[in-house]
């Protein structure tokens, strides 16, 4: 199929793997690969991007890239007409393009993908400190990072049992859960990972 030049993002058939200007320079073809890897199917980084993409957003850029898991990084929920009919939707964030909005959920401006403690992992009980929340009352803080220790030694308070994203909760046998988002039990601020958090199995 070809479109204008430089309408290839915006006009190519959603399954296309990508698009390359044709030799005249007034068109853009739109390529689909004859056999797989498919770098424009949903969720793995490439082609136009659409709903179930995941995306890195910064500065107002809005680039696609691998899914991490079934939930993201800034995994697109929807393009809507307005900020206000994607904000409805519970942990979505709007960000303007091209016309429109995008709205994804958590992890859309992560630069680390993937835990930073791995399962199994054994920690060391963390410093904390108690400050006001911005939401009211008082929040625990975390005080110069988690540190890693042997499961066999004294010093293990918890065990890493999984990861989530911002909008789910930790499961059995989880006991503890730690966000980088810097809120209740959150770590230091800084580049936020994803997925945002560590779920514990304190011993």
């Amino acid at each position: 199929m070809l479109v204008a030049q430089g309408e290839g993002e915006v006009k190519c058939p959603r399954d296309s793997d990508g698009w390359l200007d044709t030799p005249a320079g007034t068109q853009t073809a739109c390529l689909r690969n004859l056999a797989g890897p498919h770098p424009g199917d949903a969720g793995k980084g490439g082609g136009v991007l659409r709903v179930g993409d995941c995306t890195l957003i910064q500065d107002g850029d809005v680039d696609e890239r691998a899914c991490y898991d079934a939930h993201g990084p800034g995994k697109i929920r929807a393009f809507t007409k307005t900020k206000k009919g994607c904000e409805r939707r519970i942990w979505s964030y709007a960000f303007r393009w091209n016309g429109s909005y995008v709205c994804v959920g958590p992890g859309e401006d992560a630069t680390a993908v993937g835990p930073r403690y791995k399962r199994g992992t054994c920690l060391i009980a963390p410093k904390t400190e108690k400050r006001k929340s911005i939401f009211g009352g008082t929040e625990t803080r975390i005080v110069g990072g988690l540190k890693e220790t042997s499961c066999k030694g004294k010093k293990a308070w918890g065990k890493v049992v999984g990861h989530v994203s911002i909008q789910f909760e930790c499961k059995r046998p989880a006991d503890y859960s730690v966000t980088t988002q810097g809120s209740t039990y959150g770590l230091p601020h800084g580049p936020d990972p994803y997925p945002e958090v560590t779920c514990l199995r304190r011993l």
